[in-house]
């Protein structure tokens, strides 16, 4: 070690004691407790800065919950629209004509 870093260690021991010192005074010991009631303020407006917004976006998130209700409900219609038409095409009426005598097959056998 040199002596700049005997100097830099020596100027923060003096810096540490004057802090140490500053609150100990009535000033000092003010000032603590005015930052430490500011500190304690803050946290308590972030939460009503969080809460108000949150009230802000009630209606727009209502509206976001609402817009994917119907667009789920809209989806089922075009897939259940979808099955339909595909039970009415060609190849539909074919499946379901073989499925139609499956079950009857099944049916007989059970009996």
């Amino acid at each position: 070690r040199g002596w700049h870093a005997a100097c830099t260690v020596a100027r923060e021991r003096r810096q540490r004691a004057q802090v140490a010192l500053r609150k100990m005074s009535p000033r000092g010991r003010a000032q603590s407790k005015a930052v430490n009631a500011w500190k304690a303020s803050a946290g308590f407006r972030r939460r009503q800065r969080a809460s108000l917004a949150r009230l802000r976006r009630q209606r727009e998130t209502h509206a976001v919950h609402r817009w994917r209700a119907v667009s789920c409900e809209a989806a089922a219609r075009r897939e259940q629209l979808a099955v339909a038409l595909h039970k009415l095409s060609p190849e539909g009426r074919a499946k379901r004509s073989a499925l139609d005598q499956l079950r009857a097959c099944v049916a007989r056998a059970e009996l």
